[in-house]
């Protein structure tokens, strides 16, 4: 009984991790899209808000902007979410992509 309350405690905590790197990754293309910024100032504030908002310490963030998108890439290896025994999680990953104004 303890075993499936702990899976289902991991499979729930996993789920909200993901719809949050979900909102990170959507919060910080947009910041990559705006004109005056750097992909550098992006990835530091998207570790930032990893550790505040969930204490997530080990999340690879990867950038890239280009002349007609603006591309966030977020990961988590899987040992992370390996806190039960004989439980293993899959490698989490979020990509958020925006479309850059030809304009601006």
């Amino acid at each position: 009984m303890l075993l499936l309350a702990s899976a289902t405690l991991g499979v729930c905590w996993f789920t909200y991790v993901k719809s949050q790197a979900r909102v990170i990754a959507s919060k910080a293309v947009f910041q990559l899209n705006q004109p005056d910024s750097n992909v550098d100032e992006v990835i530091s504030a998207t570790n930032s808000e990893f550790v505040s908002n969930l204490s997530l310490p080990k999340v690879q963030v990867s950038g890239h902007k280009s002349e007609d998108l603006s591309e966030v890439r977020i990961s988590l290896a899987p040992k992370l979410f390996a806190t039960i025994p004989g439980i293993t999680f899959p490698k989490l990953e979020v990509t958020a992509h925006e479309v850059r104004d030809p304009a601006g």
